[in-house]
């Protein structure tokens, strides 16, 4: 994405029930600290040692008064990965929603880039004392290379402007959050026409592309399948 561009194209893979419930009710729901996927989410940083003890203790204390009032939304610059299908939308039976998301510079940014390496981060590379942000957009935004196929952009959120239920939260969508497309896996039980009368019917104040996907003959990848017509609804404006 060139630097000049005013928005990130971005994805967001879920279960088919999900994602008509997030359509539905436009909302997402956001990942808390203690619930990712990753083992070694957060301890990106070589405290190894016993020396090191105490300065685990402090980030492992650092990330979860952070957990407290924050949560993430984890994105893909790319809808096309089969792996993402597979771990994400139910095997190809679910659903990858497309978002509009402002591309602000610098600490203004919404969404952040993952940054995949082979090693732990040193504690010589790092400035404990003086710059804590450092350490801190380390350990939210670095992860093991093992998981770059994800091409994950990451949104902090703060929860204390989400809804709590049943011990999940969700994020509405806004203008930092602008749904643009409705992609349906190749086994997703729904069909465009449900999921266009789906928008139609809750007044979305952009226009939105509901298209259906299969993989792709000559690639491993998913592809827009061309022989289902594909939908695109102009919302009413609310």
């Amino acid at each position: 994405m060139k630097q000049n561009e005013v928005f990130h194209r971005l994805y967001y893979f879920t279960e088919e029930q999900h994602a008509y419930k997030n359509i539905l009710n436009r909302e997402i729901k956001i990942s808390t600290f203690d619930a990712l996927n990753d083992s070694h989410e957060f301890k990106n940083i070589d405290t190894s040692g016993k020396s090191q003890r105490p300065l685990r203790r402090s980030i492992d204390n650092l990330i979860k008064k952070t957990g407290e009032v924050k949560g993430l939304i984890c994105l893909s610059k790319c809808w096309r990965s089969p792996l993402m299908w597979g771990y994400y939308a139910n095997r190809g039976q679910g659903v990858c929603l497309g978002f509009d998301v402002p591309n602000f510079p610098g600490a203004d940014a919404i969404v952040t880039p993952i940054k995949y390496t082979k090693t732990k981060i040193s504690l010589d590379e790092l400035d404990l004392k003086n710059n804590p942000y450092e350490v801190m957009d380390n350990l939210l935004h670095t992860k093991f290379i093992d998981w770059k196929h994800e091409k994950e952009m990451r949104m902090i959120v703060a929860k204390s402007t989400c809804e709590e239920r049943e011990g999940l939260w969700f994020s509405k969508f806004d203008n930092t959050l602008i749904l643009k497309e409705v992609y349906l896996g190749d086994k997703c039980p729904k069909s465009v026409s449900d999921y266009e009368k789906l928008i139609s019917e809750t007044n979305y104040t952009s226009t939105v592309q509901v298209k259906q996907t299969r993989p792709a003959f000559g690639r491993y990848e998913y592809t827009v399948s061309e022989s289902v017509p594909q939908g695109e609804l102009l919302a009413t404006n609310t």
